[in-house]
């Protein structure tokens, strides 16, 4: 049987306590085997449920061996673009790569190899996905990005309005900065 649990990590580097769900494979309980890292990043309407909306997906992946067995973690990161803000305030990126990953390694059956970890996403986490994966290629071994929330432009000033409708102006100056960091946008 599928299990799911939830954690909480003691951290400086955003809102604490940081949560996180778990996903594991059917025999993880019974079997001493060693299993991939799965980071899977949510969508913008955060994580309430998530893990359990992909539990059933997920199983008959497995059950049919379509897919590996693995570990899959949800980090719950709200609407944060998986990104240390402009103004230092929260670090999400710097919190995955430094301390989640490094505890779910120690804590968990899971290869540390970055070859045996996948990150994954689907929309604002698609756009995590591409973002960390492309900033850093020796993390991950796979990336996996569904329906990325990425702007059809390099500079900010070329995006259309309508690819910003869905950006409320208080969330991206929250992450880019207030006055909104152009260049900042650009880098990340």
């Amino acid at each position: 049987m599928i299990k799911v649990q939830n954690f909480k990590i003691e951290t400086e580097l955003v809102p604490s306590p940081a949560k996180y769900s778990v996903l594991y494979p059917i025999d993880y309980e019974t079997s001493d085997k060693i299993y991939p890292l799965m980071l899977f990043l949510h969508g913008g309407n955060g994580p309430k449920g998530f893990i359990n909306q992909i539990k059933t997906i997920v199983r008959n992946l497995w059950e049919k061996k379509i897919a590996p067995e693995m570990i899959i973690v949800t980090p719950h990161c709200e609407r944060s673009f998986y990104m240390n803000y402009r103004d230092g305030s929260q670090k999400w990126e710097t919190f995955i790569l430094s301390e989640l990953i490094p505890q779910l390694q120690d804590n968990l059956r899971v290869y540390k190899e970055p070859s045996k970890s996948f990150l994954a996403g689907v929309s604002m986490g698609g756009m995590g996905t591409l973002r960390m994966g492309f900033k850093y290629p020796s993390k991950f071994g796979v990336l996996i990005a569904f329906e990325p929330a990425i702007e059809p432009a390099i500079e900010w000033k070329d995006v259309h309005k309508r690819d910003k409708f869905y950006r409320k102006k208080e969330v991206m100056e929250t992450i880019f900065g207030a006055p909104f960091d152009e260049e900042y946008w650009r880098i990340n």
